[in-house]
């Protein structure tokens, strides 16, 4: 459903002003979309360290620091790349939590530090649909 309401939000985005920031050290569009691709493959290592019985120290800089999202940003990959990386994205944490071995889910206190790391994230991609709304009405598109 997330992936869909996403699609919906940059439906018309014409490629040149998707680069286009809603202004003075503020994302574009394209950096939104960089943003919930690098999230998702943080998260994924977020969720090996639950799964391994550690604490993941999950920290907003490792998400959003501008070095990160350029690297993604780097070959000026077209809004349809960027939201088909971010499904690939998605099902690779998919197919993590699936396989979560049954040792780690029949020991409830490492199992719920797992659950409670994916709860955290369920909503990430509809979290900025009001901003990327903002950025397009910013940006005049």
């Amino acid at each position: 459903m997330a992936n869909v309401k996403l699609r919906k939000a940059v439906e018309g985005l014409a490629e040149d002003v998707a680069y286009v920031p809603e202004g003075p050290n503020k994302w574009s569009v394209a950096q939104v979309l960089a943003h919930l691709s690098v999230t998702e493959r943080v998260f994924q290592c977020w969720l090996d360290e639950a799964v391994r019985g550690g604490r993941p120290a999950i920290d907003d800089a490792a998400v959003t620091s501008a070095w990160k999202l350029g690297a993604v940003l780097a070959s000026h990959p077209a809004v349809a790349e960027l939201l088909d990386r971010l499904r690939r994205d998605q099902a690779e944490t998919m197919a993590l939590i699936e396989r979560v071995p049954d040792d780690v889910i029949h020991f409830k206190p490492r199992w719920a530090r797992v659950a409670r790391t994916a709860l955290e994230f369920n909503t990430h991609s509809d979290d900025h649909l009001d901003q990327i709304a903002r950025i397009r009405k910013a940006i005049g598109t």
